[in-house]
């Protein structure tokens, strides 16, 4: 079995280069699935068990990036009762049914799954697809956690997020067992990217970015707009009109985040003589401490 997984933190660009991704022949790039995140939530029953299984399959179909796929829910639960016996078999179950229903016509494809929270389970990963290859996404972090601060679902926590973003640039080796790719490389020299990424994954030749790409789930989430539009550069920079200079925004982000940015080549800006930056950086991690203590406590 083929299959690579794509990492990177969310509002990376990865809704962008999995839709690209899949243009290349032979290649199934599907939607998020967030199955190790699943796995570690549920990781104390035993697919080999028949209660278990059955159990799983009703949870696992009913997981709300599940519950979003376009095929029948119910044959993959049936599916996996009858034929799961480890976490792996759910996991691959779910990809053929994925497969049968949206491209029946590539019968060895090679899989791209992209869920940015994976890039915090790659031990997960590894164990059970010690084969797989991982591309690593990498954007700037005052434009990840600028957009992450308008979408519902984050925080607003500028130094929650830069330590996530650290935390995730760690993660990401520089020893060439993987390749990593920079946002804003890839779409200032899509065609360049693509093709080395082809190249790297075995699908060789040119790549010829189409006009528009089409995707089943990806054009119901109201957060996915941008992906379906034409590569540009227009929102390398967004970020300078996201990020709030009362709160200290951009010198908190490019304080924490500093080492990172110079080892992935982004240059600092000059935000002159910032008298919040202090009490603004303290009270931020006075409100993500208290929040990890109050999380702590409801578990």
């Amino acid at each position: 079995m083929k299959i690579v997984f794509l990492l990177s933190m969310p509002r990376s660009g990865s809704t962008v280069m999995r839709l690209h991704l899949n243009q290349f022949e032979g290649t199934i790039a599907l939607p998020e699935t967030h199955f190790f995140v699943f796995m570690q939530r549920h990781g104390s029953l035993d697919p080999n068990t028949p209660a278990n299984r059955e159990e799983l399959a009703d949870r696992w179909v009913r997981f709300h990036r599940i519950r979003k796929m376009p095929f029948d829910k119910e044959v993959l639960r049936k599916r996996i009762i009858a034929e799961a016996r480890s976490w792996k078999d759910i996991f691959l179950i779910t990809l053929d049914v994925y497969r049968q229903d949206q491209a029946p016509h590539i019968t060895d494809p090679l899989w791209i799954e992209k869920s940015p929270p994976h890039i915090f389970h790659q031990a997960a990963i590894r164990e059970l697809f010690p084969e797989a290859r991982l591309i690593f996404l990498v954007r700037d972090p005052r434009a990840v956690i600028g957009s992450l601060k308008t979408m519902p679902w984050s925080t607003t926590n500028v130094y929650a997020l830069s330590r996530s973003w650290n935390r995730a640039l760690e993660l990401t080796p520089a020893d060439g067992s993987s390749i990593t790719v920079r946002y804003e490389d890839l779409v200032r020299e899509p065609e360049a990217t693509f093709t080395k990424l082809g190249t790297y994954l075995g699908v060789p030749g040119t790549y010829r970015a189409p006009e528009r790409v089409k995707d089943a789930v990806e054009e119901k989430n109201a957060f996915s707009g941008n992906s379906f539009k034409p590569l540009s550069t227009d929102l390398i920079d967004k970020w300078r009109n996201q990020l709030s200079t009362q709160d200290s925004d951009l010198s908190i982000i490019q304080h924490l985040c500093r080492k990172g940015m110079a080892r992935m080549d982004y240059e600092l800006v000059h935000t002159g003589n910032d008298p919040n930056f202090r009490i603004n950086l303290l009270g931020q991690q006075f409100r993500f401490l208290l929040t990890k203590a109050f999380s702590r406590s409801a578990d």
